[in-house]
């Protein structure tokens, strides 16, 4: 049997792909992974190619329902996500879709629970879901910020295919020294960008380069920042809201910035293209406002 796994690019998704490639490993498998600015192209390339079972894991179809539709007149569907949706999302679905649902958990741990992998899957996956949806009070919290640096600081450079190996059937030996190098590079390259930091009423911007998007989210994790912000030097902003932050007052800043609440409600993004720091600054005078009032 032929299976298509079609999941996200980050973490989760890593989870996600190796507990499927463990429940599957008598069957060939090939690996789709999308941003959602690809979705679209991705699914058709999915389309166009032969296989008997495919496996949509941490992808929230919620804006591209139609896209999905398509992909099930080709084949039986397990769709295992955990994101926002619009109310009657799952009842536009054909029988042939089966869904894996709850918001509660990350899409790697439903994987791992669903397909009823090994233990090191468990427990992997129990890592990663505590980053994933902000598990403050998880005692894996500090260890899914660190396993989170160590899956970006690859990314860019190798794929999360090639990942794979790096974490499974066990973790690489060389992970904590990485990590420590990580930490040490991130903490070095946010001391030299103070000015570009700030916070102020539980509410934190941070103006960074690409590559240490990721790297310096692990060093904002006290409780009394509600909201993180971060701005890289090409555009895209991302959006952190404490877990411990109730979700009807979150859904309401996600709704104020974006006016949508599908995909995380406490953790999401967009593309903004400044063209000069006065662009930037309006928007984070702003945006600051608008959250503040909240608040």
């Amino acid at each position: 049997m032929k299976i298509i796994s079609f999941s996200h690019n980050d973490l989760d998704a890593l989870g996600c792909e190796l507990c499927i490639k463990e429940k599957f490993k008598d069957h060939e498998i090939q690996y789709f992974n999308t941003n959602y600015r690809n979705l679209e192209q991705k699914t058709k390339e999915i389309l166009e190619l032969e296989y008997d079972f495919l496996i949509i894991s941490d992808i929230c179809f919620n804006n591209n329902l139609n896209e999905l539709l398509e992909l099930a007149k080709k084949t039986n569907i397990l769709y295992i996500d955990h994101h926002e949706y619009s109310e009657d999302f799952f009842s536009k679905l054909p029988n042939n879709i089966k869904v894996v649902y709850d918001k509660n958990h990350s899409a790697a741990y439903l994987t791992y629970d669903y397909l009823k992998c090994s233990d090191y899957l468990k427990h992997l996956c129990a890592i990663i879901e505590s980053f994933d949806i902000w598990k403050h009070d998880s005692k894996y919290f500090e260890l899914g910020f660190k396993m989170n640096m160590y899956f970006w600081s690859y990314y860019f450079d190798v794929g999360i295919q090639d990942m794979h190996n790096l974490f499974y059937p066990k973790l690489d030996p060389n992970f904590k020294t990485r990590v420590q190098e990580l930490e040490s590079k991130a903490q070095e390259y946010l001391n030299q960008h103070k000015q570009f930091i700030k916070t102020n009423n539980g509410i934190t911007f941070a103006i960074i380069d690409e590559y240490y998007m990721n790297l310096a989210e692990a060093l904002f994790k006290d409780k009394s920042n509600i909201i993180l912000i971060i701005i890289t030097s090409y555009g895209k902003v991302m959006y952190r809201i404490n877990e411990s932050y109730p979700d009807d007052k979150a859904r309401l800043i996600k709704t104020t910035l974006l006016e949508d609440v599908k995909g995380h409600l406490k953790a999401f993004s967009v593309d903004l293209k400044f063209t000069n720091m006065q662009e930037c600054s309006k928007f984070c005078n702003e945006t600051y406002n608008k959250i503040k009032n909240i608040l």
